[in-house]
Formats: structure tokens, C-alpha cells, sequence
């Protein structure tokens, strides 16, 4: 990424302003995107696009996020935010746990190939209908909308709860 910027720059792309960064467990890593939000005093900005990485692109000083999740409980998100703000590491760190459990929950009960994400939002009560998912993800069954149901249930009433923001907005009605 950091390397890739820099070509873009030695050839006189004026108007590159930035990259999304969505590796996870890939070397360099994070490492890179601090390397490049730090080039030239922040010349460019570093927007990162995995949900489940908020608390460690928070702490190198990384602001921008483009994700899927942020969508659905974008609240929970932003108490995260605050919490890492202030400076309160464990608050933030807890929400960041419950949020990954909610990625994880889209991600692993349903049959493989479903796409988890897409029908968490037609699932849940206060959700936007998105339609059905296209391939090649595999369709829904009655099944895996009940496993996912059952888990958004499990979710939003699990101990966690009291730690959610104002209950989350995804949460209401379930």
C-alpha cells in the first residue's frame, strides 16, 4: 500500500488523496498504513475498511472507516469512538469485542456460502430490506434465516447487552 501511494504520486497522480486499507493479517499490515498516514505530515488519508480492526486503527491514528457493519450497529461503533477518545481502553475494548461477535455471528452460523451480512439486514426487525443475495453466494433456506434470527436474538439479549449503547438500534424490536 505505502509503496503503491508512492507510485501514484511519482507519477503525478495530482488528485490521489488516499487509500482504503482492508488487509487483516497480511504483512505489513498496519504497519503499512501507519507508514502512509504518516508520509509528508498525513499528506494522505488512510480510510480502513475492516470493521473488526476499529480499536487498533484507533490507537495509530487512524479516523476514517468504511465497513459494512458500521450500517447495522454504526451505534455501537461510535460508543467505541467516544470510549477510545476519552481514553477509556477497557470500555472501548469491551464494545470492540461485542461488535466482533456480532461480525462473528454473520460470518459462521449460517451454511456456508450465505452471505451473512446482506441478510442480517433483512432479518433484523428495524433492518433495511436489501433484496437477496446474487452468486455467487448461496440463497438463504428457511434454516440458516432461522440459525441467523436466533443469533441476532442470542446477540442483542446475550450478558453483554448492559454494555451496548442505549440498547442497539438493531437490537429494537428483537
Amino acid at each position: 500500500m505505502y509503496g503503491l501511494s508512492l507510485a501514484f504520486e511519482s507519477l503525478g497522480v495530482s488528485n490521489f488523496a488516499g487509500v482504503k486499507y482492508t488487509g487483516l493479517y497480511t504483512y505489513p499490515g498496519l504497519m503499512d498504513a501507519l507508514r502512509l498516514h504518516n508520509y509528508k505530515e498525513g499528506k494522505y488519508e488512510v480510510l480502513v475498511g475492516r470493521d473488526e480492526l476499529m480499536i487498533e486503527a484507533l490507537s495509530i491514528g487512524l479516523q476514517g472507516f468504511v465497513g459494512s457493519q458500521y450500517n447495522m450497529v454504526g451505534d455501537v461503533y461510535n460508543q467505541i469512538r467516544k470510549y477510545a477518545s476519552e481514553h477509556n481502553h477497557t470500555a472501548a475494548t469491551q464494545l470492540q469485542v461485542i461488535a466482533n461477535e456480532f461480525i462473528y455471528l454473520q460470518n459462521t452460523q449460517a451454511s456456508p456460502g450465505v452471505n451473512g451480512c446482506k441478510n442480517m439486514f433483512n432479518l433484523a426487525p428495524n433492518g433495511v430490506q436489501v433484496g437477496e443475495s446474487r452468486l455467487p453466494s448461496v440463497p438463504l433456506s428457511d434454516t440458516d434465516q432461522s440459525v441467523l434470527r436466533e443469533g441476532l436474538k442470542a446477540w442483542c439479549n446475550g450478558p453483554q447487552v448492559e454494555s451496548l449503547p442505549k440498547q442497539a438500534k438493531v437490537c429494537q424490536g428483537v
